[in-house]
């Protein structure tokens, strides 16, 4: 009987270097914290890191921008604001309106697998919590 893998615990690290398990966060970090990544897409729609490359004293430096759906994944977005809306903080609507403005969503596999009569609203609603639960 095979085992069940245990889930993997995600870590959001402070300005300090200090890091903590998402579950552990307090209510009001969380929403410190979707806060700053959402004023951050925002302004500007990318998110920079800072990449090395080569050896310890030849090493480059590069410095890679991310937009949209990647630079909300490199801001590790996803298991943040699934956690908040796990605890209820945000609401899905205030998820979905943020998403629709910031990445390009496919609703075809949902369109396709969703009764005639099922509303755009509701696919797209569904196509985003299925993002939002990939990249947790």
């Amino acid at each position: 009987m095979a085992r069940k893998k245990a889930e993997e615990v995600r870590y959001w690290i402070t300005r300090d270097h200090t890091k903590i398990p998402i579950p552990e966060l307090e209510d009001s970090h969380l929403l410190n914290i979707i806060r700053w990544m959402e004023r951050k897409m925002k302004k500007s729609g990318v998110c920079e890191t800072v990449e090395y490359t080569g050896g310890c004293c030849d090493g480059y430096v590069d410095e890679i921008r991310h937009k949209g759906l990647d630079a909300l994944i490199q801001m590790d977005y996803f298991p943040i604001i699934k956690e908040e809306l796990d605890r209820k903080l945000v609401s899905e609507d205030h998820v979905l309106r943020f998403l629709t403005k910031h990445i390009t969503i496919d609703i075809a596999y949902h369109a396709v697998r969703s009764p005639a009569s099922t509303s755009v609203k509701e696919l797209v609603r569904k196509a985003i919590l299925d993002i939002v639960d990939r990249y947790a």
